[in-house]
C-alpha cells in the first residue's frame, strides 16, 4: 500500500486482471458519497494523451489490454496513473523533479519511487479551458459524488462546477477496454473497489 502524505495526487485506476491497491486521504471540501457509475464519454480513454512527470508525451493507447504491464509496471492486474496537482491546499507546490524528490526523500521517504506512471502536475478544475484534458474527459462521464460543498475556504480555482474534482485521491475506474465506470470519493477504501474491478473482469466490460 503506499502512502504519499503530502503529495496531492488524483488516481485513475486502468483494470487488466483483478486486484487494486493504494491509499485514500485528504479531508475534502465537499460531503461526499462512496461513488458513483459513470456513462461513456463520446471517445474512449485510449485516444487521450499527456506529458508524463519528466515531460514525455504518452499515448494512452499503449496500455490497451494491459499487454505490456508486466515489463514496464511489473503487474498484470491494474495500473494506477497518478495525477499530481497543486491545487488542494497547495500540496504539490514543486516542479516536476521536485515532486519525485519529495516522494523519495521526505514523505514517505526512504527511497521511495512510483511504481506507477507519474504524469506531469496540472489542474483538474476551473476553467476548462485549463484543466488537464484527461479530467475533462472523465468529468464528462461522471458527474459530482455530492451537490454540498463544505469549505468554501479551501477552494482556489474559479468557477467551481458541480462535477468538481473534491480533494487529494479521488479515485476513478477505467476497463481495460477503455470505458469510464466509477469514479470514488477521497474516502474510499482502495479495497472496496475490488469488487467492482472484479465485476469488470466477470463482465469483460
Amino acid at each position: 500500500m503506499y502512502r504519499i502524505y503530502s503529495m496531492s495526487l488524483v488516481w485513475i485506476v486502468l483494470v487488466c486482471s483483478l486486484m487494486i491497491a493504494g491509499y485514500n486521504g485528504g479531508v475534502g471540501v465537499y460531503a461526499q458519497q462512496t461513488n458513483i457509475t459513470c456513462t461513456q464519454p463520446s471517445t474512449s480513454f485510449y485516444s487521450l494523451s499527456y506529458q508524463l512527470i519528466n515531460g514525455t508525451t504518452i499515448n494512452f493507447d499503449q496500455f490497451k489490454g494491459c499487454n505490456d504491464l508486466v515489463e514496464k509496471f511489473g503487474t498484470t492486474e491494474f495500473v494506477i496513473l497518478g495525477f499530481p496537482c497543486a491545487q488542494f491546499m497547495n500540496q504539490s507546490p514543486g516542479s516536476g523533479d521536485e515532486i519525485l524528490l519529495t516522494l523519495k526523500y521526505i514523505r514517505p521517504g526512504n527511497g521511495f519511487q512510483p511504481a506507477f506512471p507519474m504524469f506531469a502536475k496540472s489542474n483538474v478544475n476551473g476553467d476548462p479551458s485549463t484543466v488537464n484534458p484527461v479530467f475533462n474527459w472523465l468529468k464528462s462521464g461522471c458527474g459530482p459524488i455530492t451537490q454540498t460543498i463544505l469549505e468554501t475556504s479551501l477552494i482556489s480555482w474559479t468557477p467551481v462546477m458541480t462535477n468538481d474534482i473534491t480533494w487529494n485521491f479521488e479515485k476513478f475506474l477505467v476497463s481495460k477496454t477503455g470505458q469510464l465506470y466509477k469514479r470514488y470519493s477521497p474516502q474510499t477504501l482502495p479495497e472496496l473497489l475490488a469488487e467492482d474491478i472484479y465485476n469488470l473482469i466477470d463482465a469483460d466490460y
